[in-house]
């Protein structure tokens, strides 16, 4: 299997891993990919290429589209994938690549959740290729929906299927920890003759459970009987407080200690989480059982007092479990108490990698010479997660004294390395790092190239600009968009223009990021700020230009030179916030404009009626139409009309006696009210405002009167 291969399904296991959790916690599942159709073809057509490589990589970015058109060919694979289930031959390559990409396409549709393909994936496994069952069974333990959960429920309880598939479709029911899973189980353990069978249905009830029934149904149907009704919230509730305890070695055990296991493990998470109940925990972390000495080392993060932090401290030395001192040094790592240092930097010496790599990782909360000695001494350690939690912590430290080793790995043969490396210099910020994360964005590895720029953009050196506008120009969406946050963070100038080119990306989020990054620029000049406020105006992007407008108009309002062309700037904007419907602030502009000019432009004064009239402001609305009457005699019709209008609201509204005022404040004004067909509607408003006036004052009288 080629580097780029196993990377990619490196990549598709973690992102499966987190596809499966996050249900569970209720969280949104990633937001998939919108591309072009150019794309979409591209990709299809990689699938068939000689490079296995290629195809799987294809299969996985047509995956994470929002296009149907990209899942099928993704199907297709599946569905006719039977031809390359068959178990390679000696120097048979081809039958591996197909059979590499094959497991690469059903990982990434576990990793989607998508239940289109659970009948295509479900027919592999009657295929006579270990690997490619084991596979399947896989990803059908990571599709949750009840689609999903029916069809293999369907297959597991149909005796014509192979029986060595329903074993498996037992295996991935139990791994969905779902509630539809269980009745099927349950039938499949009282119905079934294969002891194979019964066996994979009662370990798949164990681990949904967490109870340690035998192969008697009725067991399982009390137990069914009682949790069967429980909520949505409910079950999850119970999955995610069994994923503190490692059920297979509680299965294990005998009864007894299987009890105590339980027993205890309930009750001190209950008391660490509820009670805190520190004693209880300090007292578990002693426990002869390892699980209870795990689930203890956890829960004791959330009470941080001195003897906490010594329980643990002599656990990490002392325990002879490594999955109590991985617990122990995660848990003094959350604490962050510097009496913890010297017990998490001898573990750094522990003969288990986990445990090296723990204590490295937990290090990144504390600070100190030694600590950054220590961890840079593990740099150039052969076992690589200690060298990558050793780089992840340097960065978190911020150390300065860290930058030079970390700059030597920038080259290292392992690209997880040099990507780690590229992130903790970004953290730490120091400008010695820039030539060298400038020549990490020709690195062959995207991850790499992306991570160089956002470390780029964090250190803020303009040294960095003319590298990142030519890397914003070609790559992947991911890289492009990395290189335009960048730009943003940077704020130069020079990148102005090439960051106006980028918001037509093809893909949306480069787009979107080059726009916003725009908005950071640190623009100087008059023309930079009008270049760029009229391309988002012009691109009815009002709400940028906006922004850009206000920052413009605030640096040139008192400047002499550009005091003609501020008006325009004030106008555009005026209209810009007309276009959000931000009628305050539209109404102020406006306001601004008419005030300022002589003579008044009736656009501008009509434009600053409208917004008055959309916030209701009549009486502003009364006022200016009273004074410009007089300034404007020419379009004294106009405003006269305006104030019918407002009447005619007014009237609607049931204010009645305001318009009676106001009809005799207007002719004292002008007796003709405007002319005769104006004058005619106002009085025939005041004569019926009058009446209902006078009606409704005879009905609160009458009432008055009644005994």
């Amino acid at each position: 299997m080629n580097k780029l291969l196993t990377l990619t399904l490196c990549w598709l296991f973690l992102t499966a891993l987190g596809s499966h959790i996050n249900p569970l916690l209720g969280e949104a599942p990633p937001e998939t990919q919108s591309v072009s159709s150019t794309d979409i073809d591209r990709w299809t057509k990689q699938l068939y290429s000689s490079d296995p490589a290629i195809r799987s990589s294809a299969a996985i970015s047509l995956l994470r589209t929002d296009n149907q058109k990209a899942l099928e060919p993704l199907l297709n694979i599946l569905n006719n994938s039977l031809v390359a289930t068959v178990p390679p031959q000696k120097n048979d390559s081809t039958a591996v690549s197909n059979n590499e990409v094959l497991i690469s396409v059903m990982k990434a549709f576990g990793f989607k959740g998508d239940d289109r393909a659970v009948g295509p994936i479900i027919n592999l496994l009657q295929g006579e290729n270990p690997d490619i069952r084991q596979n399947a069974c896989e990803a059908l333990g990571d599709l949750h929906s009840s689609k999903a959960i029916q069809k293999m429920s369907a297959n597991l309880l149909n005796p014509g299927f192979p029986q060595e598939g329903r074993v498996l479709l037992a295996q991935a029911l139990g791994k969905t920890m779902e509630q539809e899973a269980v009745g099927p189980l349950i039938t499949a353990l009282r119905e079934t003759a294969s002891v194979e069978l019964q066996d994979t249905a009662l370990e798949a009830l164990r681990h949904i459970s967490g109870k340690s029934y035998g192969k008697n149904p009725s067991d399982w149907e009390d137990w069914w009987a009682v949790n069967r009704h429980k909520t949505r919230e409910e079950w999850l509730r119970d999955i995610v407080t069994k994923l503190g305890v490692t059920n297979k070695q509680l299965q294990e055990k005998n009864e007894s200690v299987e009890k105590e296991l339980a027993e205890k493990s309930l009750a001190l998470l209950k008391k660490a989480v509820d009670n805190k109940d520190q004693k209880a925990l300090v007292e578990a972390i002693r426990s002869q059982y390892p699980e209870v000495r795990v689930a203890a080392a956890k829960a004791l993060a959330q009470t941080d007092n001195p003897e906490t932090v010594s329980a643990l401290a002599t656990a990490l030395r002392n325990d002879r479990e490594k999955d109590v001192r991985v617990a122990a040094a995660q848990s003094l790592g959350e604490l962050g108490d510097e009496s913890a240092t010297e017990s998490l930097l001898r573990a750094l010496n522990d003969e288990n990698v986990s445990v090296r790599e723990s204590a490295a990782r937990a290090l990144a909360n504390f600070k100190g010479e030694d600590v950054v000695k220590s961890l840079t001494g593990l740099l150039n350690e052969n076992t690589t997660p200690v060298a990558i939690a050793a780089a992840e912590s340097l960065g978190q430290v911020g150390s300065a004294k860290a930058v030079e080793p970390l700059l030597e790995l920038l080259n290292n043969k392992n690209a997880k390395v040099r990507e780690v490396v590229a992130i903790a210099l970004g953290k730490i910020k120091d400008p010695r790092a820039v030539p060298p994360l400038i020549n990490s964005l020709k690195d062959p590895e995207e991850r790499v190239r992306w991570y160089a720029a956002d470390s780029l953009g964090s250190i803020g050196s303009s040294e960095g600009v003319e590298p990142l506008i030519e890397l914003l120009s070609k790559g992947s969406p991911r890289v492009r968009e990395s290189a335009a946050t960048a730009l943003g963070q940077i704020r130069d100038e020079r990148a102005l223009e090439a960051l106006v080119h980028a918001t037509e990306d093809a893909d949306k989020r480069v787009a979107e990021q080059a726009a916003d990054a725009l908005l950071s620029v640190d623009m100087q000049s008059y023309e930079a700020m009008e270049y760029l406020a009229d391309t988002f105006y012009d691109r009815t992007d009002y709400k940028r230009a906006i922004q850009i407008l206000n920052k413009q108009i605030s640096k040139f309002s008192t400047s002499e030179t550009h005091k003609d062309k501020i008006r325009d700037r004030r106008l555009k904007l005026a209209i810009a916030y007309q276009q959000q419907k931000d009628w305050q602030q539209a109404s102020e502009q406006y306001d601004m404009l008419v005030s300022e000019q002589k003579p008044k432009d009736l656009n501008l004064m009509v434009a600053l009626i409208e917004c008055l009239k959309e916030l209701k402001q009549y009486t502003r609305m009364l006022e200016h139409y009273s004074v410009w009457i007089k300034e404007q005699p020419e379009h004294a019709t106009v405003w006269w009309e305006g104030r019918l209008e407002i009447i005619y609201t007014l009237f609607e509204q049931g204010n009645h006696e305001k318009i009676q005022k106001l009809v005799d404040e207007f002719q004292l004004e002008d007796p003709e009210l405007g002319g005769p067909r104006l004058k005619r509607q106002f009085l025939e408003l005041a004569e019926s405002s009058a009446s209902k006036t006078a009606h409704a004052q005879m009905g609160r009288a009458a009432t008055h009167i009644l005994p």
